[in-house]
């Protein structure tokens, strides 16, 4: 059974692609259902955008607070399937 994977990234992104590698490969059961970054402009997330991947940016600009921008990061993931 294939596992659905939320990846958290706040960087270039170079684990996000050892990990879509790992599933594409079928070293690892599974695939990037969504990706998450807490950084606005990630290089991560043009990586998540050419794998066709959904994706989101939870940071304290965009959710008024550094404790705040975290507190919706369950939704999104959950529903993309992860």
């Amino acid at each position: 059974m294939t596992l659905p994977l939320g990846v958290l990234v706040s960087g270039r992104g170079t684990n996000l692609q050892a990990i879509l590698d790992a599933c594409l490969s079928g070293k690892v059961d599974a695939r990037v259902v969504f990706v998450g970054s807490n950084r606005e402009g990630a290089p991560a997330m043009i990586r998540a955008t050419r794998a066709g991947i959904q994706h989101g940016e939870f940071t304290p600009n965009r959710f008024g607070s550094r404790p705040a921008a975290p507190a919706p990061l369950g939704g999104p993931p959950r529903r993309a399937g992860a």
